[in-house]
């Protein structure tokens, strides 16, 4: 019912709204370029920007799974959405039946009482991802067209700018002056809610 409400209350603002000349919203992951070794956990945070407010959505962040794996996604606790809204696939949530893939589908989403719709800039949450081969791994976002529908704003009803980014893989063995425990960490690029560039780096090589 809730989700119902949410289609009907989007078409029509959709309907009703005029023409906008808003900057585009933005979709992004962070940061967008980190460097480590084999076996380290490689975490990126999904970010938003929106100038142009919206309802919610889906983003699909799709990813080398030869080089990445799945573990996990972690809303931040200060995302904007309503958490009785949210979904992550692949998940035990039957509504994941009906997302095909390939990659990971967030799902945020506000209800039409009690939660203002999301603008300003956002941390949505982190992807965490394992590295069992070494390479390198281009991620990239895209709206999703299966279960949550595509994240609009509700005055220009464009689509955001989706973001990319990409994660290399290094064999420790391979880099001079380490060893199979060494580490090495090279993470570049600000957050848009001016995060840290090595928070994307998490954890140790046993």
């Amino acid at each position: 019912m809730r989700g119902l409400r949410l289609a009907v209350l989007i078409g029509l603002l959709y309907l009703l709204a005029p023409p906008s000349a808003s900057a585009q919203n933005v979709v992004a992951l962070t940061p967008p370029a980190q460097e480590l070794v084999q076996g380290q956990i490689a975490s990126l945070d999904l970010e938003i920007d929106f100038t142009d407010p919206s309802l919610g959505g889906g983003i699909v962040v799709e990813f080398d799974t030869s080089r990445l794996g799945f573990l996990g996604f972690s809303f931040d606790p200060t995302a904007p959405d309503d958490p009785a809204l949210r979904l992550v696939c692949p998940s035990a949530a039957p509504a994941c039946a009906s997302f095909p893939g390939p990659g990971v589908l967030v799902a945020f989403a506000v209800d039409t009482v009690g939660f203002p719709a999301i603008s300003g800039a956002h941390v949505i949450g982190t992807l965490d991802f394992s590295t069992p081969l070494p390479g390198t791994a281009p991620l990239s976002t895209r709206e999703d067209d299966s279960v949550a529908g595509p994240l609009v704003g509700v005055t220009s009803f464009d689509p955001p700018s989706l973001g990319t980014a990409t994660v290399d893989i290094v064999d420790a063995d391979s880099v001079p002056g380490l060893g199979a425990t060494g580490v090495v960490v090279l993470a570049t690029g600000l957050g848009l809610a001016g995060m840290s560039a090595l928070r994307g780096v998490r954890g140790g090589v046993a």
